[in-house]
């Protein structure tokens, strides 16, 4: 291929194969040039599948594999070694093959497998948004926060809340009581739980209990761990933190360990990739359920 502006013979990207062994094939070595349409031709025995299929395909499968993570499905997969010296500069492909039966609700995606990879990418990395208020959801848990929590810098006072959902007034003082915690937080305002009155509030702020006030030091791994634990267990999988910044204002963050619109207040099932398919029930219309 010939470059107009420099006078140099452009070099294509290829596919190195170096001594591939497996089946019919005897130390071949072949190189194949990205973007052109190749055809293996040849007698039964010959050795075109064991290219193909098992050198060729099995290694651009496992690139594929190892940058997607599990996959969903049928594996296509195997964990026979590759029995070539070495394959170079071959990117992530699927395999196209003739299927056994086509219905018609085959779609290319389908009968490739392609649409169950694209399923389980957009699982495995995928942004959940509240489908009312867009509002960006997670699924966090408890190791996690202590991760982050210890990024801070040292000497960071850090308080860490049990959130009370749908809880009255009066519930949340009994249970935070008889859970042996001392504090309440109502709204934004930390209070003794001895002065708080019930019956003067009104049941819109949030309510949650103070499991635990610390700093951030050499040492408090442990005990961050087993409050943020603490938390998680008294409220059902939630755990509020404030922490107080450079400019001493305190700042919030929200964890949760299932999908969950705090604005919305409403709850979501973990997504699968049945969430993801119109061949199951998990992924039908909420509506017509077809």
């Amino acid at each position: 291929m010939q470059d107009s502006t420099s006078g140099f013979i452009k070099q294509l990207p290829v596919i190195q194969i170096s001594d591939a062994g497996i089946h019919h094939l005897k130390h071949l070595k072949l190189s194949l040039e990205l973007g052109k349409v190749h055809l293996f031709l040849g007698l039964s025995g010959t050795g075109k599948s064991s290219l193909l299929r098992h050198t060729l395909y099995q290694a651009a499968q496992s690139r594929f594999a190892m940058g997607l993570g599990q996959y969903g499905g049928e594996s296509k997969s195997t964990n026979t070694p590759i029995e070539a010296g070495q394959v170079d500069g071959i990117p992530p492909i699927i395999d196209v093959t003739k299927p056994p039966a086509i219905s018609r609700r085959s779609t290319f995606g389908t009968l490739t497998g392609l649409h169950q990879m694209l399923q389980s990418l957009f699982v495995n990395y995928g942004n959940f948004q509240c489908p009312q208020c867009t509002e960006y959801l997670s699924v966090t848990q408890p190791f996690e926060i202590r991760l982050e929590l210890l990024k801070l810098p040292a000497q960071t006072k850090v308080m860490i809340f049990a959130p009370l959902w749908e809880k009255s007034p009066d519930a949340a003082k009994s249970l935070i009581a008889q859970a042996g915690y001392v504090r309440i937080k109502y709204g934004t305002e930390v209070m003794d739980l001895q002065d708080f009155k019930p019956d003067q509030v009104g049941d819109k702020k949030e309510l949650a209990a103070v499991v635990d006030r610390l700093i951030i030091k050499p040492g408090i791994e442990n005990r961050l761990l087993e409050s943020i634990e603490a938390a998680w267990k008294f409220s059902g999988g939630f755990c509020d933190i404030q922490y107080q910044a450079d400019d001493e204002s305190w700042r919030d963050l929200f964890y949760s360990a299932q999908y969950f619109c705090r604005g919305c207040k409403q709850h979501f099932s973990q997504i699968e990739q049945a969430s993801l398919s119109f061949f199951a029930g998990q992924g039908a219309c909420p509506k017509c359920h077809g």
